[in-house]
């Protein structure tokens, strides 16, 4: 049996790459301590080099790649399949987190462990 992570974060990509990119990169540099992620990228067969970013780039995360589009719930469905986390996340790929904001949802959950729910405050390019 594959070991528990505290945090599961799926995202579903079709050709967006750059943004994806940066979505990575913010989750790579999440401060999360003590506690434990897992991040799983369903791509819906892009065609911009998606796949290979994530295969180069981040190969600590699960990479599922569906061979037609799925689209958007049936390749969160088949990612959630995936998870191994007490926690569960769906991040949009044109998404990008804040250091500390992992840990702060993750600290609410365990802390109001009778909300079956949580989000965040959603910041836009222009504030």
């Amino acid at each position: 049996m594959a070991k528990k992570v505290d945090l599961s974060v799926i995202v579903v990509s079709f050709n967006t790459r750059d943004l994806l990119d940066k979505l990575l990169v913010s989750l790579k540099q999440s401060r999360l301590t003590p506690y434990t992620l897992e991040t799983i990228v369903v791509d819906n067969a892009s065609t911009d080099g998606s796949r290979e970013l994530v295969k180069r780039n981040f190969p600590q995360i699960k990479l599922i790649a569906n061979d037609r589009n799925l689209g958007f719930a049936a390749a969160n469905n088949k990612g959630l399949r995936q998870t191994r986390g007490k926690y569960l996340l769906l991040l949009n790929s044109d998404t990008q987190v804040e250091p500390d904001t992992l840990k702060v949802m993750v600290d609410f959950m365990e802390a109001n462990r009778g909300f079956g729910a949580a989000t965040c405050r959603v910041v836009l390019p222009d504030g």
